[in-house]
């Protein structure tokens, strides 16, 4: 689960509680985070930052407009700011439209399209969702929505594996400082470096799993080597661009390919790399991106041709330096030459 800002002292503990609770019960398939409301987010600047985990799994890399939507389904636009990982522009009027206080906790959905549902537990003693009656009716829906997934799902909400299904981790797995991984019963953060751990859990997260629990391995190492390459393919994923080759989009498939047959849960993973394989191949099918890919060969044709034309006149500069410097040594024994010549020639006539 997501940091959640701020104290957890028993002004607010029911809130948060109620918060867990409601989003337990939303559809996994989207990603959710708690955000408890500070003073600072509902009065003074008006900003209202992100986790910064979440920022870089799900949220987009630039500045955008987003929706939230209220319970109500009211739709309120806000602005995204990527390099503060914060809603600034218009989180203001929505903090005001439905009377955030300090305390209250809210459970941020994230829907497709840059739409995030959002659901507003007030730091009352009962825990109320104040705002908007459809709310359990919505949460119930998702419930059903799964259950028709064809889940076989025991009263508690966990499967035969003993594994929540309501997509959020139980037990130890609440927090990154109790977040730890396990390989044939051995925890093996050791073998991990602080780095990788943090990103794993992220991919955890988003998973509401652990990706290894399937891995067929009795080489520890051998696992945390997975562990840790597959982290890093997944920041590759992430941080791609357009002009990222096929070449690089290939190796990072097969070696996900290679990690799920041994039982790595990195579908998903390939999934977005298939998909952004797609999208690369039409995009690049594109007239203008066609004459922008040749104009900037072009460019750096003629930069190289630039760097070649500098190193050429270094060189001549430096060849004259040296003819400058000779030129003067023989000056001076032009000089001598000249004043005998001078003498020569003021001799007198007798």
């Amino acid at each position: 689960m997501e940091s959640v800002d701020g104290n957890s002292g028993d002004t607010y503990s029911f809130a948060m509680k109620r918060a867990k609770e409601v989003r337990a019960k939303l559809d996994p398939r989207f990603p959710s985070f708690l955000k408890l409301m500070l003073r600072s987010h509902v009065s003074g600047g008006f900003w209202l930052h992100i986790p910064s985990s979440f920022c870089k799994l799900h949220m987009p890399k630039h500045d955008q407009t987003i929706v939230l939507e209220d319970e109500t389904g009211k739709a309120y636009e806000v602005k995204y700011l990527a390099d503060k990982m914060a809603l600034s522009a218009g989180w203001k009027g929505f903090s005001i439209q439905h009377n955030l206080l300090e305390g209250d906790v809210i459970v941020f959905h994230f829907m497709p399209f840059n739409k995030i549902k959002v659901y507003i537990v007030r730091a009352s003693s009962s825990g109320e969702i104040i705002d908007g009656a459809l709310c359990n009716s919505n949460l119930n829906a998702n419930a059903g929505e799964r259950d028709l997934g064809g889940r076989d799902e025991s009263k508690n909400g966990e499967d035969s594996s003993g594994k929540n299904t309501d997509g959020v981790f139980e037990g130890s797995f609440v927090d990154f400082q109790e977040f730890h991984v396990t390989v044939n019963n051995v925890i093996i953060d050791s073998m991990l470096t602080e780095d990788v751990r943090r990103n794993y859990y992220e991919l955890c997260l988003a998973r509401s799993s652990y990706l290894h629990d399937l891995l067929k391995s009795d080489n520890n190492m051998l696992a945390a080597g997975i562990i840790t390459e597959t982290t890093k393919i997944a920041n590759n994923i992430r941080e791609c661009k357009l002009s990222t080759s096929n070449d690089d989009f290939a190796m990072w498939d097969k070696t996900l390919e290679g990690f799920e047959v041994l039982g790595m849960d990195v579908r998903f993973l390939r999934s977005r790399l298939s998909y952004l394989v797609n999208i690369a191949s039409k995009m690049r099918e594109t007239p203008r991106l066609k004459r922008y890919a040749e104009a900037r060969l072009e460019r750096d044709c003629r930069e190289e041709e630039i760097q070649i034309l500098k190193s050429r006149l270094q060189e001549i500069k430096q060849a004259k330096m040296k003819l400058d410097n000779y030129i003067a040594v023989l000056k001076v024994e032009v000089g001598s030459f000249e004043v005998i010549f001078e003498e020569e020639a003021n001799r007198s006539w007798s």
